[in-house]
Formats: structure tokens, sequence, C-alpha cells
């Protein structure tokens, strides 16, 4: 895995969870200096984003999990739709 440096748009939080070590703040070049100074100078802690990163997305992004999601979301609303 891979550490990410970003900003805080819509999305982000849904994939990288709450770990501000990878959002910066938009439209602020020393925000994104900070960050990515910070990523470069420890090499140790960027790896293990990478690999927090990594486990994310296996586990809440895989195609089983999609799935599973999509399954409960359409289930839910059929449901709704077909009560009496």
């Amino acid at each position: 895995g891979l550490p990410v440096l970003t900003t805080p748009v819509e999305g982000v939080r849904e994939i990288l969870g709450e770990d501000h070590d990878q959002q910066a703040k938009a439209f602020n070049i020393t925000s994104w200096s900070n960050h990515l100074a910070a990523l470069l100078q420890s090499p140790l802690a960027a790896a293990e984003i990478g690999l927090r990163n990594q486990s994310r997305v296996r586990s809440d992004f895989s195609i089983a999990a999609m799935v599973e999601r999509y399954e409960r979301l359409f289930g839910g609303l059929a449901q709704a739709m077909y009560r009496p």
C-alpha cells in the first residue's frame, strides 16, 4: 500500500478514514508542503500509512464487501417499496 496526500474532498473520508496525516488543507501550499515533508522525512510512518490504506481498501472496498453493501441497500429499498 501507499500513503496518499489529498484534500478533504468528497469520498476521501470514506476511503481513508479519519487519517488527518493524509489530508492537507485545500488551496494551502503550506499545508501541502508540511504534509509532504512529513511523509518524505519519515519513510517508516509513510509505510505504515500505506499499509493502513491497503488494509482498509481490501476490507471495506473489496468486490465481496461492495456486493454485500449493494445487496443490503437494494434489499432494503425493495422491502420499503413493497410493504403493504
